[in-house]
């Protein structure tokens, strides 16, 4: 049986922050009993247990997502990602110099430009002076002649992707603050974040909008010791740490399965 002291901690706390300590730390914790630990474990692990579905109803939302989904029109690529890029969310494209980055890019832009309505546009935001207008219309034509067969049709094109070059971190903020006087409110609770900030942020500001919640009192302990350890002087320094230990591990698993 479920008491009120379980039924209490377990609305003010996490399920995750619950589980990740051990039973003498909960004791320690909430000072109550060891029956009442019990029951407020148990209770996080009925939380914590998802729901049963069937095959059938894993694939109605499969169909359902698609629209979440936006082609690339890279019969391969959309293959590997499910139905194309997701909607909605950040995605890295990463690679040498020269791998066509830019190209892929610029590629987007022309089909976000004509996914939607005549009033659907598109911000480049250009860090390093590489958009080419000349590259927008050879691509749009070779790509979709049908759709480019006149002057006005690639002028509307071009009409609908604004280009805004950021060299620095100040007219990156710059722009933020022009973009949230003409657009849509957004969340705006968590103040953003750049890679020049000289301590780890606040828990508050690990904020993720597709869980609707922050990061766990254990997790954020776990980064404070990571920033500690790793000496970190700027939040740019362990993300780079990230990504060039993320490059070599994925580097190591492809020269290992060419060796097998």
């Amino acid at each position: 049986m479920i008491t009120d002291e379980a039924r209490t901690m377990s609305l003010h706390a996490r399920d995750e922050d619950v589980l990740s300590r051990s039973t003498l730390e909960l004791l320690k914790l909430t000072g109550c009993g060891y029956p009442t630990v019990t029951d407020i474990i148990d209770q996080c692990c009925q939380a914590c247990i998802p729901p049963v579905v069937t095959g059938l109803q894993l694939l109605q939302v499969r169909r359902e997502s698609q629209s979440a989904f936006r082609p690339t029109t890279l019969a391969d690529l959309d293959k590997v990602l499910h139905g194309g890029l997701p909607a909605g969310t950040v995605t890295e494209i990463a690679g040498p110099s020269g791998c066509g980055k830019t190209q892929f890019s610029i590629m987007l832009s022309v089909l976000s430009a004509m996914s939607g309505d005549s009033d659907t546009s598109v911000v480049y935001i250009d860090t390093e002076g590489a958009f080419s207008a000349g590259r927008l219309v050879e691509v749009a034509r070779s790509k979709f002649p049908s759709h480019f067969q006149s002057d006005q049709d690639i002028v509307d094109l071009a009409s609908r992707v604004h280009v805004d070059s950021i060299q620095s971190c100040i007219s990156l903020m710059k722009r933020k603050a022009l973009s949230e006087r003409s657009l849509p409110p957004v969340h705006t609770e968590v103040p953003p974040i750049t890679f020049d900030e000289t301590t780890l942020p606040s828990l508050d500001n690990f904020y993720s909008s597709g869980t609707d919640s922050t990061i766990s009192v254990y997790e954020y302990e776990h980064a404070q010791d990571t920033w500690e350890k790793l000496g970190c002087h700027t939040l740019g320094y362990p993300h780079d740490l990230y990504l060039r230990t993320d490059v070599l591990l994925l580097a190591d698993l492809f020269r290992r399965s060419v060796r097998v």
